[in-house]
């Protein structure tokens, strides 16, 4: 992502009214295993509610969504010998994509965490599933309806139905895609010819 989406991201995430179960800001209180329970709770309840990412933004009040910054840096924090980022995706299971942004927001340090919603099974931290209740981040097992309709979401979810990848160009899609070797193999023939 750019920084111009990443900019307008913000902007419409601090315009929200409050928190939701799939957005949630912080400014510099960061705890490695915080982060991981709310990748968890974010990616299952992007799947409740039917989003297609949920964010966690570091660097901004949480009551007011005053944007000030913040001195958290994942890509320069460590666990050990390994890095945040690193760390995290070995903790969560089943491996999902999350993705980190750190950038400028009117010259203030931003941190972007996008995480996409559980398709496959609830995401677990540390083997623990975790959801969002309002602002809270209580354990899965605890609300059991919310559990089984992320299983019954996921049990829905047409893998042919879904989009692999967005927002291609006619080139870029047949640059993916080995066209030729299927009609090759069913005998046809093509040729893109680009419109000008």
């Amino acid at each position: 992502m750019d920084d111009e989406s990443l900019i307008q991201l913000v902007t419409n995430l601090i315009n929200l009214p409050k928190e939701t179960e799939t957005v949630e800001f912080k400014e510099n209180n960061y705890d490695k295993d915080n982060i991981g329970k709310r990748i968890s709770a974010l990616s299952n309840s992007a799947n409740l509610h039917d989003r297609k990412n949920a964010h966690l933004v570091f660097g901004i009040k949480d009551n007011t969504h005053e944007v000030i910054g913040t001195h958290f840096l994942p890509s320069q924090e460590k666990v050990g010998n390994e890095d945040l980022i690193f760390w995290l995706s070995k903790q969560i299971n089943p491996s999902i994509d999350f993705r980190v942004y750190e950038f400028k927001f009117n010259n203030l340090p931003i941190v972007i965490i996008e995480i996409p919603p559980a398709t496959t099974q609830p995401v677990k931290f540390n083997e623990i599933p975790y959801i969002r209740v309002g602002t809270a981040t209580p354990k899965l097992i605890d609300y059991p309806e919310k559990e089984s309709k992320i299983w019954n979401k996921i049990n829905k979810n047409n893998f042919e139905k879904g989009i692999a990848k967005e927002n291609l160009s006619v080139p870029e899609v047949l640059e993916l895609l080995d066209y030729s070797k299927y009609f090759s193999l069913t005998g046809g023939t093509f040729r893109y010819v680009p419109i000008c």
